[in-house]
């Protein structure tokens, strides 16, 4: 419509009435799918396993840090921040 938040707020401030915040469950409380990224979490476990560090996972899936991050936390990816030196 082109009408801006500020603008809705006043006109319901001045009619009287307010917006209700939907309460119901904007799904937060599910699992995520991992269909869409099977492909990278198989290249990152593999990756993983031949030794590499998180950086070099990165690089080879040409993704960001905040990516394989947000990849290893969401679906519990047991990845070392480092390796053991032996």
């Amino acid at each position: 419509m082109g009408i801006s938040t500020a603008t809705l707020h006043r006109i319901a401030k001045k009619g009287g009435f307010l917006f209700k915040v939907s309460t119901s469950n904007r799904g937060h409380d599910r699992a995520p799918d991992p269909a869409p990224y099977a492909a990278k979490l198989e290249r990152l476990k593999a990756l993983r396993d031949v030794g590499l560090s998180r950086n070099q996972v990165a690089k080879q899936m040409d993704v960001s840090n905040d990516v394989l991050i947000r990849l290893i936390e969401t679906y519990e990816v047991d990845f070392p921040i480092r390796q053991t030196r032996k």
